[in-house]
């Protein structure tokens, strides 16, 4: 109801309540003035006295209410919170909207929005005006950029075609400042309702809803591509995925193909930063000791979820056996190896002892006979005639299945603990030589794209330090290198690339 709706039907309560006594009026004068007679003033009625004051409090109530109900709608149209939006790429921060589309809020979430929303103010503006800011400064401040081009957009409204129009034109405005400033981005959006187990995990973990239903959905989708396998499941936990930033989450999302009805998305998420499938190919033949010229058939580099990080899993076969390997997509350090004969064989030679298999198994594990075995278990199939052992050695553990006269069927070789997304085993942060090594592949990368002379040679001034920001250690390395200084923020929790600058100077 507008205003003008308001005054209308204020008019017309006041007419319908005041009795027309003009009539009574005219009729009463004109009597006196035929008879002639003295007109004398007459005392007004006790009755008549207390209906006027009866009609004026009436007036007064009608007012008070009609005021106040435009009063509150006027607050609830100005003040009231409409609509929640957040943004998530590794910055993270929400905003509240009114039901005029008008911003009320904008909360930085984590100390990288802090700086992102340093010197804007959103006040009265539209929401749409409000993302074009808040785009545009994670692009000048490096948040999104070509190692990390991916970002959430999450609306959370009581109203559902509101929610999702807002979440349309949220996207298209998104979409239009990237093909503006020709990036080359990639949109996630979804719309989302209450959700007491969302908020429980958002809460719990310090992120948004969105992001909480973003990981939910990458989780079923891990769960169930290992069923698919036929493997063993793997449980993977909330807590795995929580550090990774929206790219990282994206990554693995287009891998694992998600498809869902909430979550719709644009543009590809950025594998800048990590060692690409070439490489990925040339560290895997290396771990599993094939030439290359020894491959038959195609080869396949996917993106998964192993140990902490985010890995490359890549397939091949030699003509005998099928591999399967997977390395830090970051670092390209060992995850897992597997590999199975393609056509098992026939028993056909003598018959080993069981000494004499468990010596078998630490040469196909590639130890020799001095090695360290700890956790040893060997179980004997009788119907496959095979026997399969499991140990532990060093960093690693394996898993050996061999036929009674020593053929290798299969050898599993996988590393111990939580690998950490950066590369070390050093609890939840990797070193500052991994952190440079990190950096070294990153700069090198864009300063190709620049044309600029880079190794490790020509750098100069090379700084590194550590600050911990919103419970999180940080990285911060700066160096110059053929006229141009680099500067760079790693996640010493997952070695993920924050921020990446070169400028000239």
């Amino acid at each position: 109801m507008n205003k003008k709706n308001i005054e209308e039907k204020v008019k017309t309560a006041v007419e319908n309540s005041t009795p027309d006594m003009i009539s009574e009026i005219k009729a009463d004068a004109m009597s006196k003035e035929q008879s002639a007679a003295p007109i004398m003033a007459s005392k007004p009625s006790r009755k008549k006295n207390w209906l006027v004051r009866r009609l004026a409090i009436g007036f007064m109530c009608i007012a008070v209410l009609i005021c106040g109900g435009i009063g509150i709608y006027g607050y609830n149209a100005n003040h009231a919170v409409a609509s929640e939006i957040s943004f998530d790429v590794n910055p993270s921060m929400t905003m509240t909207v009114n039901k005029k589309e008008r911003v009320l809020s904008v909360t930085a979430n984590n100390a990288d929005a802090e700086r992102v929303l340093e010197g804007l103010d959103f006040s009265g503006s539209t929401y749409e005006v409000a993302v074009n800011a808040i785009i545009g400064s994670m692009l000048r401040t490096g948040y999104l950029s070509e190692l990390s081009n991916s970002v959430l957009v999450s609306v959370k409204d009581g109203n559902a075609a509101r929610s999702k129009d807002i979440e349309t034109k949220l996207f298209e405005e998104i979409e239009r400042i990237f093909t503006i400033e020709k990036f080359d981005g990639a949109i996630l959006t979804q719309s989302l309702t209450d959700n007491s187990e969302l908020s429980k995990l958002a809460e719990e973990y310090g992120i948004t809803m969105g992001k909480a239903n973003l990981i939910n959905h990458i989780l079923v989708a891990l769960e169930n591509s290992k069923v698919a396998e036929g493997g063993t499941t793997e449980t993977y936990t909330f807590r795995d995925l929580v550090g990774f930033t929206i790219n990282e989450l994206n990554v693995l999302a287009q891998s694992l193909n998600i498809g869902t009805d909430d979550i719709s998305s644009s543009g590809t998420a950025s594998k800048e930063g990590y060692i690409g499938d070439a490489a990925a190919l040339e560290k895997a033949l290396g771990y599993a000791g094939v030439d290359q010229s020894a491959l038959t058939g195609r080869t396949e580099t996917e993106m998964d979820y192993e140990h902490g990080a985010i890995v490359y899993e890549v397939s091949f076969r030699d003509g005998t056996y099928e591999y399967e390997c997977d390395l830090n997509a970051l670092t390209g350090e060992f995850v897992k190896l597997k590999k199975e004969v393609i056509n098992k064989p026939q028993i056909t030679g003598e018959i080993k002892t069981e000494a004499e298999i468990s010596e078998l198994s630490k040469a196909a594990a590639g130890l020799d006979a001095q090695a360290e075995i700890k956790n040893s278990e060997t179980e004997y199939d009788r119907e496959d005639r095979e026997y399969e052992i499991k140990f532990v050695s060093g960093d690693f553990k394996y898993e050996i299945e061999i036929l009674e006269d020593g053929t290798i069927i299969s050898v599993e070789k996988e590393m111990t603990g939580s690998f950490q997304q950066g590369g070390g085993q050093h609890g939840n942060r990797i070193t500052e030589a991994e952190a440079k090594s990190i950096v070294m592949g990153a700069a090198a990368v864009k300063a190709e794209r620049y044309g600029i002379e880079f190794n490790e040679s020509l750098i100069t001034e090379y700084e590194c330090e550590t600050e911990r920001e919103n419970g999180v250690w940080i990285y911060e390395i700066e160096f110059k290198c053929s006229g141009f200084e680099f500067e760079y923020l790693i996640n010493a929790s997952n070695g993920a690339v924050i921020k990446g600058e070169a400028e000239k100077g």
